[in-house]
């Protein structure tokens, strides 16, 4: 029989009273325990809960304690099944095409003028379809309402007087002129009613969908239960992992105030700032407080680590470590980089180990491939799904103008191969040594985004940690090292990642050489 903390009956009391309720939850804090234990405590009432991951919702929706009256789902599930019709499922792909956004366009409105020479021409217009590919993103990913004024406010901030030709005398770009602004976006509001439209042939990401839901101000009232084929009618709505939600996320869940509300979530680990997560445990202040912040994963001296960092981040929250595991039987590596995730398993297999990685390795194998059989101007031989439009060497310098993401990529592809005397040498010896299942494995390597929501009994939280100095040769420089881990102890993001590295251990951590003097 489950036995309730007395913060979790405290909770519960707020919960019953109909108030809404932000709850501040430590990592490995019985966060979802305590919502079941909410809708077992309530039955007269319909708990819907938005989870971060639709693995997170399954695997919640299939838990044997789960009450009836508690459904899990995403955000992105629930305006899928608003929003897209058969039009717009056809358009569904990966990532916004490049392509469809025209050179010509954008010369023709005179906004590559300025430009030093042609080829520098040609860097300026790549990187104002850049511009607008992710001035759309942001779009999708804010609360906003008016493409237009918000894709202006955006270039005015990111593109104004920003290094953008590189080569020859003067390396900044002309200043975009209002009037240039204006131009950039009407393009993009030209760009996002080609998207939104049905019956045009511009592909759209899953972010575009969610983002018609906002804006049409949907509201939720009941939901399809499987488990009890009918409608089910909601009373609660909970926002779980409240620190990965971004704006338009948040924007959602408040267009539901004919709901009671519970958002629960931990802002020390958030990893999502870049997609513009981050502000939401701070934007409930009116909502009842509660706090989960006893920890049943780790006793107290792996607490007392995470309260050093929180600490450092200047954090109210504090956790007390219940765990009583004492016995290793998994052992994993976190990385902050994929480059460094394929680097140990490369050398765990050279050890021998068995290695079994939560990365999509696959796939990310996949790309390099491509990528690499289109810089030798080859055919792909297995081409990649979300690169069926790099096609030859030109797509490809084009590709890599415009994302960074494909650069990285197409960088590691040639270490790789540089290394092992060819792509596919280096690749199957990755490969020789991954394992399927968990249990098979030796260790565990995976990226700390990754290892969110997981445990293991000891961690090893990888150098790259921090981006050390690196001398001409490559080599790190230990001279500037200090001053580095300095940077990083100033660096709320990056103390978010030590703080959900630390947390995933169930008896013990291994720091990074820089670090270890801090947690003796």
């Amino acid at each position: 029989m489950f036995n309730p903390t007395q913060e979790q009956i405290d909770n519960n009391k707020l919960v019953e009273s109909g108030q809404n309720v932000l709850i501040q939850a430590g990592a490995g804090a019985a966060k979802s325990t305590s919502l079941r234990y909410f809708a077992h405590q309530n039955p007269n009432k319909n708990f819907l809960v938005l989870c971060f991951n639709s693995a997170n919702a399954d695997e919640s929706n299939k838990h044997p304690d789960k009450p009836n009256n508690i459904i899990y789902s995403t955000v992105h599930s629930i305006a899928y099944k608003e929003v897209v019709d058969t039009a717009m499922r056809s358009k569904l792909q990966g990532y916004l095409n490049y392509k469809d956004i025209s050179f010509y366009d954008i010369e023709n409105a005179g906004l590559l003028e300025g430009a030093k020479d042609v080829e520098d021409g040609k860097k300026l217009g790549y990187t104002l379809v850049r511009a607008i590919l992710d001035g759309i993103a942001m779009f999708c990913r804010s609360d906003e309402t008016n493409v237009f004024v918000f894709a202006r406010n955006e270039y005015e901030k990111l593109l104004t007087g920003q290094v953008i030709i590189e080569n020859g005398i003067g390396k900044q770009t002309p200043t975009l002129t209002s009037e240039r602004l204006d131009i950039l976006a009407a393009m993009t509001q030209a760009y996002w009613r080609k998207l939104i439209d049905p019956i045009s042939k511009f592909g759209i990401t899953h972010d575009v969908y969610l983002k018609l839901y906002q804006l049409r101000q949907l509201t939720i009232n009941d939901l399809w239960d499987k488990k009890q084929s009918s409608f089910v009618k909601i009373d609660v709505l909970c926002l779980d992992e409240a620190q990965d939600s971004n704006p338009v996320t948040i924007a959602i869940f408040n267009n539901n105030t004919h709901l009671q509300r519970i958002v629960v979530g931990d802002r020390m680990q958030q990893l999502y700032k870049w997609r513009g997560a981050g502000e939401a445990m701070s934007l409930f202040p009116h909502f009842a407080q509660g706090s989960l912040t006893t920890s049943f994963r780790f006793p107290q001296p792996i607490a007392d680590k995470a309260n050093f960092v929180l600490e450092k981040a200047n954090a109210e929250l504090r956790i007390i470590g219940a765990g009583n595991t004492s016995e290793i039987k998994t052992k994993a590596v976190l990385c902050r980089t994929n480059a460094s995730l394929l680097a140990v398993i490369a050398a765990a297999g050279d050890e021998g180990k068995k290695v079994f990685t939560t990365a999509d390795h696959k796939d990310l194998f996949n790309k390099m491939y491509h990528l690499q059989a289109v810089s030798f101007n080859n055919v792909p031989k297995y081409p990649n799904k979300s690169m069926l439009d790099i096609k030859t060497r030109k797509d490809l310098k084009e590709a890599l103008e415009v994302s960074p993401e494909l650069s990285i990529l197409f960088g590691l592809a040639k270490k790789i191969a540089t290394s092992n005397n060819g792509l596919m040498t280096g690749v199957k010896k990755i490969q020789s040594c991954l394992v399927t299942k968990e249990e098979e494995a030796d260790l565990i390597v995976t990226t700390i985004h990754k290892s969110k929501g997981l445990e293991y009994d000891e961690i090893t939280i990888w150098d790259d940690l921090i981006a050390l100095p690196r001398d001409e040769s490559g080599q790190v420089d230990e001279d500037a090292v200090d001053e580095a881990v300095e940077a990083f102890w100033q660096g709320e993001e990056a103390l978010c990642m030590l703080y959900v590295a630390i947390t995933r251990a169930k008896v013990e951590v291994n720091f990074p050489y820089y670090l270890q003097e801090y947690f003796k």
